[in-house]
């Protein structure tokens, strides 16, 4: 699941919303990302980045990334927000590890030193790869083990 499945396309230009429009290739190792859309969450009422998660040769959609750019205020820290999902078939690869790797110029764009990223609880096998990527744990949130992404 994405981070905010109560979307909407972002009203105006996604400058307005301090977002970019021109990313550039954000990659790293197996995976591409391109962006899908600007859009805000309503729950929290945010502008973010949806981000396809691509292949390597950037052949085939496998994932979905977002990317929310703005501070955490119970962190007291300029950190960004990311969450996703990938395909079945290319889950247990670290493709999503490298789409979060793939993250990190875009947060460095936006002055950001570090972003984390929500991982369910149960989800034992995203949990092992964010160990694997020596990834900082900050605790339990609402279900969610959140780890700190390095930009």
């Amino acid at each position: 699941m994405t981070q905010c499945a109560d979307r909407v396309p972002l009203a105006g230009t996604p400058g307005s919303a301090g977002l970019f429009s021109d990313l550039g290739e954000l990659s790293s190792g197996s995976v591409k990302l391109r962006l899908q859309g600007h859009y805000r969450c309503r729950t929290v009422d945010k502008p973010f980045y949806l981000l396809d998660i691509l292949d390597a040769r950037g052949n085939e959609v496998i994932g979905e990334i977002t990317f929310i750019p703005e501070s955490d205020r119970e962190l007291l820290a300029s950190i960004g927000h990311s969450g996703g999902e990938l395909i079945d078939a290319a889950k247990g690869k670290g493709h999503f590890g490298q789409a979060l790797l793939a993250l990190a110029p875009l947060a460095r764009r936006h002055g950001l030193s570090d972003f984390t990223v929500a991982i369910p609880e149960n989800n034992a096998a995203a949990i092992a790869a964010a160990d694997k990527l020596r990834l900082a744990r900050l605790g339990l949130n609402s279900g969610n083990v959140r780890f700190v992404v390095p930009a």
